[in-house]
């Protein structure tokens, strides 16, 4: 299984789910997607994907973050780094953009932190 298939990230909270079509609200002219864990609601959600080129990883640290718009994971040293960066856009405007795509991020929030629901359990 390929992780883009697998898993979607609500922008508003961070949680990752799997792909699902709760929460998901037609009644307006862009579509809600409310967080089936904290009930937040998000205007998008975002497909996770990995980034394979390694020179673009600046650390190996744990991969909790996720650029926005995009949805390639990689870690909080990364996508500091990628979302200060603005590289020429056009003729006469420079714009941060991800790396592994080269997608022009998110002004107001060209990263998410990703909220895993794993060792839920743990002490």
């Amino acid at each position: 299984m390929i992780l883009e298939e697998l898993l979607q990230v609500y922008l508003a909270c961070g949680h990752v789910q799997g792909k699902h079509e709760w929460g998901l609200k037609h009644g307006s002219a862009t579509p809600k997607f409310k967080c089936p864990i904290c009930m937040a609601e998000s205007d998008r959600i975002l497909q996770l994907m990995m980034g394979m080129e390694s020179a673009f990883h600046l650390d190996s640290e744990s991969l909790d973050y996720a650029f926005n718009p995009c949805g390639h994971v990689a870690s909080l040293a990364t996508v500091r780094y990628w979302s200060r960066i603005p590289l020429p856009h056009g003729t006469n405007s420079f714009h941060p953009v991800c790396p592994f795509c080269t997608s022009l991020l998110a002004i107001d929030k060209p990263f998410v932190r990703l909220i895993f629901q794993d060792h839920c359990y743990d002490d």
